[in-house]
């Protein structure tokens, strides 16, 4: 009786498991990145997100190109290597009025920061660095 049940579960299992795979669909967003770790969307734009390099850069896309000019650029203040670099980033709730932004990363000592930037006021593309 215990093999049938067995057998009972790995059917159930295998049926479930082809049913969850033939929902999952990839789509090529955009091209040109190395080693993203994290995507937000602009929430004053729909047409624009951010993506999150491990390597240290904030890229921005807009309207499905990689645009050359980066949100922000953190190389030279980062370690990088198998879990540091550049980790996370998260828009403020009210981004669209304080135009902050923060920055999870490994510093040049290994140590972690939670850095908060806030986007230029003339350009809302960029990151002011000095904020």
């Amino acid at each position: 009786m215990a093999r049938r049940t067995d057998l009972f579960t790995l059917v159930l299992i295998a049926g479930l498991a082809s049913s969850v795979t033939a929902q999952i669909r990839g789509d090529v967003v955009v091209s040109g990145l190395r080693t993203p770790v994290a995507a937000v969307a602009d929430p004053t734009d729909r047409s624009v997100f951010f993506v999150a390099e491990q390597g240290g850069l904030i890229r921005v896309v807009r309207d499905g190109a990689l645009l050359d000019e980066p949100f922000l650029d953190l190389r030279n203040d980062i370690s990088i290597g198998g879990e540091r670099g550049l980790l996370g980033l998260a828009l403020s709730p009210d981004y669209a009025q304080s135009r902050r932004a923060y920055v999870n990363f490994t510093n040049r000592n290994g140590d972690t920061v939670v850095a908060r930037f806030v986007r230029d006021a003339n350009n809302r593309l960029i990151a002011t660095r000095a904020s």
